[in-house]
């Protein structure tokens, strides 16, 4: 490129040099439509000039230049996003990540699937807590078919730009139900009571918001009861700490729901709605009959949380979850249990 604009340089001198010479052609000079002089000089001192520069500056120099205008960009994005357009802007990221990983089909389609998860996302959370009690249900059998926990589940976190003043929860009772509720952005939360469990969606006794509470302060719920379950709503737009607020002011959301989980289902899981950054989870239980509890994690990082388990001789059995990076949407946390009735013998770390 450097020996190319050195030679582009003196085709362009030799060239202005020549026609300066024409000009002082009488003839030549005489022919007022075609200003062979001003051409001639013009090219003369772009050539010229252009040569002085590549002599002057190195081509470290120039690589330095070029490294200092690509590095003010990356340290201030609103100076890029001021002269770049969105498309050019997103061009721009998967050249540079296709770049760096060696695959531009790799770097586009992880690109397009990372803006997608967040770009559009209907609220970021922050410091996440959610806090899960396991007790075993006294409205039915206490072992076999029919036997239940009673899941009381907590979330708290802080929203910086929060989405609007309306809040919904729902509980449905098949899978259809399922997936258009968690593909509709005003619902907050989503749960499913699958059929074969004996439980209606629809029951209150089965699934219910208790509290919701903004900043702090309390909000009233309405409950309604649909064809595909029953869907529980919030509207925090009417007080001055609502989630309606627009002036950038961290909002700390917080509500409590409780749920009937079939003891011999094993398992209890919870996604995640919007990108998260930073997560708590901790789970208890006590005389709920579990033998064993672990958490595992679908957070597909390359970070690893910690997992903490408390001693088996504490009454009440707890394991808590730690993780203070990002966590994307439609990841997901699940709690596995096995009983006690289910051991043969006697479970040796009990």
């Amino acid at each position: 490129m450097r020996t190319r604009l050195a030679l582009l340089s003196v085709v362009a001198v030799a060239i202005g040099l020549g026609l300066l010479v024409l000009a002082q052609i009488p003839a030549v000079a005489g022919f007022r439509y075609l200003p062979v002089e001003d051409i001639g000089s013009s090219l003369f001192e772009i050539g010229l000039v252009t040569l002085a520069l590549q002599w002057f500056f190195t081509e470290d120099m120039l690589l330095q230049i070029r490294s200092a205008v690509a590095d003010g960009f990356a340290f201030d994005p609103e100076d890029l996003h001021r002269v770049a357009s969105d498309e050019v802007m997103d061009r721009n990221a998967e050249n540079t990540l296709g770049k760096r990983l060696g695959d531009v089909e790799l770097a586009r389609e992880a690109y397009q699937d990372l803006l997608a998860q967040t770009a559009h996302a209907s609220e970021l959370r922050y410091d996440t807590r959610v806090s899960i009690t396991l007790t075993p249900w006294e409205g039915g059998p206490a072992t076999g078919a029919g036997s239940m926990f009673v899941a009381g589940i907590r979330w708290e976190y802080t929203v910086r730009k929060p989405r609007t003043g309306l809040a919904r929860f729902a509980c449905v009772r098949d899978a259809g139900a399922f997936r258009s509720a968690l593909g509709d952005p005003t619902y907050t939360d989503v749960w499913m009571i699958n059929t074969d469990t004996g439980l209606d969606a629809r029951d209150q006794a089965v699934f219910s918001l208790e509290d919701y509470s903004v900043n702090g302060q309390r909000m009233p719920i309405k409950r309604s009861v649909e064809s595909f379950g029953q869907v529980f709503t919030v509207d925090a737009s009417t007080t001055g700490t609502g989630t309606g607020r627009s002036d950038g002011e961290p909002t700390r959301i917080a509500y409590t729901y409780r749920t009937l989980v079939p003891q011999h289902s094993h398992i209890l899981f919870l996604n995640a709605r919007t990108p998260t950054r930073g997560l708590r989870m901790q789970v208890s239980h006590h005389r709920a009959g579990i033998a064993t509890a672990a958490i595992v994690d679908f957070l597909a990082t390359a970070n690893h949380p910690l997992i903490y388990y408390s001693p088996a001789t504490l009454p009440t059995q707890t394991a808590t979850l730690d993780f203070d990076k990002w966590v994307w949407p439609k990841a997901g946390l699940a709690l596995v249990w096995t009983l006690d009735r289910e051991y043969t013998t006697p479970n040796p770390t009990r």
